[in-house]
């Protein structure tokens, strides 16, 4: 049987024996009832800066995405802190990640970013915005971004390596647009989807440390530790978090 353990210390515990690659999934939910969305910019509000674009419809409020139905949690990070010393793994396929802002938001709002990778950043509005980005160990970026960037002209962004905990990226001209990266130098991170779900693949056998943070609650779980055996995908099935821990 596999073995789960939640704790608060933030030790890293590895054992770990690589003959075979495993994986780890689950669900990420809130307890109880899921909150109404909430609307930030109400669409044809005139007093929003650059209205004709950024209230052309009603913006919804991202900092909190619950799925309706189900309860599960949008742009959960779950990522270990560094690689379990001797892992092998592959370099990323995809070398560039695309980051769109439209409709004066930032798509994606979270992802994954490896040390490997580019990130280009592009516009599909007609305003200007710009990038600005928050990290803790790698250089802030301040980049003004034209209106009607197309893929294959925007800025690229790269990291010399990675950081500890997800950065903030902003938009100076419009700050009500965030979107958070989480840039890791190995493949053992993922972002929850609209369902609250998640799956980390290429992972050794032997027991893990994550951790779990959202940007409205920081740590969810500073040391979730998962055991991998026999290359099989260990299922955390659902983590469930209080309402009252995602309150500002």
């Amino acid at each position: 049987m596999n073995r789960i353990c939640l704790t608060t210390a933030m030790i890293v515990c590895l054992t770990a024996s690589f003959a075979s690659a495993g994986g780890v999934k689950g669900t990420i939910k809130i307890k109880g009832k899921a909150p109404e969305p909430v609307i930030q910019i109400k669409q044809g509000d005139p007093e929003v800066k650059d209205a004709a674009v950024c209230a052309a419809q009603n913006l919804m409020k991202n900092d909190l995405v619950v799925n309706q139905k189900t309860g599960g949690i949008a742009n959960v990070f779950l990522y270990m802190k560094e690689a379990p010393a001797g892992a092998k793994f592959e370099a990323s396929k995809k070398k560039t990640l695309v980051f769109d802002q439209k409709n004066c938001r930032f798509v994606p709002h979270a992802q994954i970013v490896r040390t490997d990778q580019e990130v280009e950043v592009i516009s599909t509005d007609a305003v200007a915005h710009n990038f600005h980005s928050y990290p803790i160990r790698n250089t802030p970026q301040n980049i003004l971004v034209a209106p009607n960037t197309p893929a294959g002209q925007g800025t690229k962004v790269t990291f010399d390596g990675p950081d500890i905990l997800p950065m903030k990226v902003g938009c100076d001209i419009h700050p009500w647009m965030t979107a958070w990266w989480m840039v890791v130098d190995h493949p053992y991170a993922a972002v929850t989807d609209e369902k609250g779900e998640f799956e980390i693949g290429e992972l050794p056998d032997g027991t893990h440390t994550f951790r779990v943070w959202h940007e409205k609650a920081g740590y969810l779980e500073k040391k979730l530790e998962v055991t991998v055996k026999g290359g099989e995908v260990t299922d955390l099935g659902t983590l469930e978090y209080e309402p009252s821990v995602f309150e500002e």
